[in-house]
């Protein structure tokens, strides 16, 4: 008998995620840019922040613009007029609803091109879930104002990162859906 056949053989145990590298390196590279993103917004620090808000705008944002609105899609889609060239923009945000219209959570603060095109002209359509609506009187409520009203992952979220700040807008009548006539 040689070396080989004197071994004995097992039966394959099955899959065993726990066991597996790649799926404990996902999850590691998961928490550590989660705490890198807590710890930026947290601290406040300028430079980082407009770094994320670069990153976000070159590589993130046009991804999440072909899903964001969408039916089964986390993220809202906020069409919009620039104030000062008046050309029509798209931004995905996180929406939520809440009594009489929606709520933006603003984790990069006050001064970001969205919020003050959309207060400069006072209206806007929003696609969330498939929808749209038209929004107006748009204004910037402290977070501590609607918690109560926010749903509860929003909620610990716009306190885990420290957001200040949420965009409420009230809601028009629903406008047709995309694509129809």
């Amino acid at each position: 008998m040689s070396g080989r056949e004197a071994r004995s053989v097992t039966a394959p145990r099955g899959w065993r995620p726990w066991r597996s590298r790649a799926i404990w390196g996902f999850i590691t590279a998961w928490a550590l840019l989660r705490a890198v993103g807590v710890w930026a917004f947290r601290s406040g620090n300028p430079a980082v922040i407009d770094r994320i808000k670069r990153f976000n705008r070159r590589w993130l944002n046009p991804w999440m613009l072909r899903h964001a609105g969408g039916r089964h899609w986390y993220a809202g889609r906020l069409e919009h007029r620039g104030r000062k060239t008046g050309r029509p923009y798209a931004t995905p945000l996180w929406v939520d609803p809440v009594s009489e219209g929606f709520v933006m959570p603003m984790p990069y603060g006050r001064d970001v091109d969205w919020a003050r095109n959309l207060l400069a002209a006072g209206e806007a359509v929003l696609q969330d879930h498939g929808l749209r609506y038209r929004v107006v009187n748009p204004c910037i409520v402290p977070s501590a104002e609607l918690l109560p009203e926010l749903p509860g992952l929003t909620r610990r979220i716009v306190r885990l990162y420290g957001i200040d700040d949420l965009m409420r807008v009230d809601v028009l009548p629903n406008l047709a859906p995309p694509g129809s006539p």
